[in-house]
């Protein structure tokens, strides 16, 4: 028989002004980001002869793929975090709502969770797409110094 231990978390409640910053930041992030992906369809443009190449076709293929599915799951982010800025309201209102208040804390924790995966598969996505570009650059590299 395994006994469970059980671990209490407790969390300190943010205050409305400082979520609504949190919500200010994340929603500046995403429209960076939105940014940044118009930056990387220059680059995957750019260099598009050589991610079609023998060499990098299943990694650019896969990073092209990757690419899309953050680009489709940024609007629905960017919708879901200003309607979550916008039920801010339900905290400030001065009313005693514990159910609507209770529901927008979870709500908030969802937003977080959700936010940093997104977050993460994104930085992972970055960073995987200059590699490649590096890659490509060096090994086109030599090729220009003898032409």
């Amino acid at each position: 028989m395994k006994i469970k231990k059980q671990i209490k978390r407790y969390h300190r409640w943010i205050a409305p002004d400082d979520l609504h910053e949190q919500c200010m930041i994340w929603l500046s992030d995403l429209k960076f980001m939105k940014e940044e992906q118009l930056f990387f369809d220059h680059l995957v443009q750019k260099y598009n002869v050589n991610l079609i190449k023998p060499k990098n076709y299943l990694e650019g293929k896969d990073i092209l793929n990757r690419l899309d599915t953050v680009r489709e799951k940024l609007p629905t982010l960017f919708t879901k975090l200003i309607n979550h800025s916008n039920n801010l309201s339900v905290l400030v209102d001065g009313k005693d709502e514990p159910e609507k208040e209770r529901f927008f804390k979870d709500e908030h924790k969802q937003m977080v969770t959700m936010l940093s995966e997104y977050l993460s598969e994104y930085n992972t996505l970055k960073q995987q797409i200059f590699k490649l570009i590096i890659e490509i650059k060096k090994s086109d590299k030599p090729k220009r110094l003898l032409n």
